[in-house]
C-alpha cells in the first residue's frame, strides 16, 4: 500500500516542487490549499495526487479521518515579512491558528510525523555570524514571531504523542516562484524585470546578505525529515546552504542597466547565514545545488 501524506500549501512555490518529488517516489498525496497564494496550475496531474480547496483554519476532521495520512508536510502560510507588518492580525490567524488547527487534527488522527515549514527569520539576522539552532531567537517581524510560535507548538505536541520537527528555511528560490506579488522574493522579482527589460527595485542599500537556498534543496530536507526512522521530537533544523551573498551581487547576474533603490522595509533582516551542521548530522541533509548553479539554471 502506498504511503499517504498531506501537503498543506501544495499548490504554492515550494509545495508543488515537494508534491512532484513525492509523486515520483510513489506516495499518495492530498494537497490542502485555498489558492490564496498558490495556483491550481502548479498541481501535477497524477492518479496519486488529490486536491481540496480548503483553508487550514477550517474544520479538517473528516478530511483527515477519511484520508488517514501518515505524514503531514505543513507548508501553507502567508509567508511574507512585509505582509505580516501590514496585516499582523490576519497573518497571525493564518500562521498561528492554522498551524495549531493542523497539529490538533493530526494528533487526533494518529499522524506519525508532522513536518513544519518554519523560517530563518526567527533569528533576526543582525550579527553576521552563521545562525545556529542553539542561538536565542530574536524575531523582528510578526511573521518571524508567528513561525517561532509555530515551532513551540510543535514541541508542545510532542509531549502529547505527535512526532514533529521544524525546518527553518533560509532564502528559498527556484523555478515557478511567483514574481507578481507585491511581496515577491528578490530573485523572482529580478527575473521578472529581466524578462520585461524594466527597472528592478532594491530596498535598502543592497548590501544586506542572504543565504539563498535552491528549492530542490528544501525538498531534499523535507524528504530527509520524513524518512528518518528515529523520532525527531520537535527539533528545529536550519535548511540553507551555509553561504551568503549580497543583493547587489545577486543583481550583477542579471546585468541590469539601472536599479531603483528605496528605503529598507520594516522587519527585513540585515544578514542571513545558516549553520547547517545539525541538519547534516541528524537528518543527513546536504544541499546538492549551490547558489551559482541554481541562479544559472533560472537565467
Amino acid at each position: 500500500m502506498k504511503k499517504k501524506v498531506i501537503v498543506t500549501g501544495g499548490a504554492g512555490f515550494i509545495g508543488h516542487h515537494l508534491v512532484s518529488r513525492l509523486n515520483n517516489l510513489g506516495y499518495q498525496i492530498l494537497i490542502l490549499d485555498n489558492l490564496s497564494t498558490g495556483f491550481e496550475k502548479n498541481i501535477p496531474l497524477s492518479e496519486n495526487i488529490f486536491f481540496q480547496n480548503l483553508d487550514i483554519r477550517s474544520c479538517l476532521s473528516s478530511v483527515f479521518s477519511d484520508f488517514k495520512p501518515e505524514i503531514v508536510f505543513h507548508l501553507a502560510a502567508r509567508p511574507s515579512v512585509p505582509f505580516s507588518v501590514a496585516n499582523p492580525i490576519l497573518s497571525n490567524d493564518i500562521n498561528i491558528y492554522g498551524t495549531l488547527n493542523l497539529l490538533d487534527v493530526s494528533l487526533k488522527n494518529n499522524v506519525k510525523r508532522f513536518i513544519f515549514s518554519s523560517s530563518s527569520s526567527v533569528y533576526g539576522g543582525t550579527s553576521g555570524n552563521p545562525s545556529s539552532e542553539i542561538d536565542s531567537p530574536n524575531p523582528q517581524s510578526p511573521y518571524a514571531l508567528q513561525k517561532l510560535v509555530g515551532e513551540e507548538y510543535c514541541k508542545l505536541f510532542v509531549k502529547y504523542g505527535l512526532d514533529t520537527c521544524s525546518l527553518r528555511y533560509f532564502n528559498v528560490f527556484g523555478k515557478d516562484q511567483d514574481p507578481n506579488s507585491a511581496y515577491a522574493a528578490v530573485i523572482a522579482s529580478f527575473l521578472k524585470h529581466k524578462k520585461e527589460n524594466s527597472i528592478p527595485t532594491i530596498y535598502g542599500d543592497g548590501e544586506q546578505k542572504r543565504d539563498f537556498c535552491y528549492v530542490d534543496n528544501v525538498v531534499l530536507a523535507n524528504l530527509a525529515a520524513a524518512t528518518r526512522t528515529a523520532p525527531i521530537n520537535g527539533e528545529s533544523f536550519n535548511i540553507g546552504c551555509g553561504t551568503n551573498i549580497s543583493i547587489n551581487n545577486v543583481a550583477k547576474y542579471f546585468d541590469f542597466k539601472k536599479i531603483n533603490y528605496l528605503d529598507e522595509r520594516p522587519g527585513d533582516v540585515k544578514v542571513s547565514l545558516s549553520d547547517i551542521s545539525k541538519a547534516q548530522a541528524l537528518l543527513g541533509y546536504f544541499p546538492k545545488v549551490d547558489f551559482e548553479s541554481g541562479i544559472k539554471d533560472l537565467i
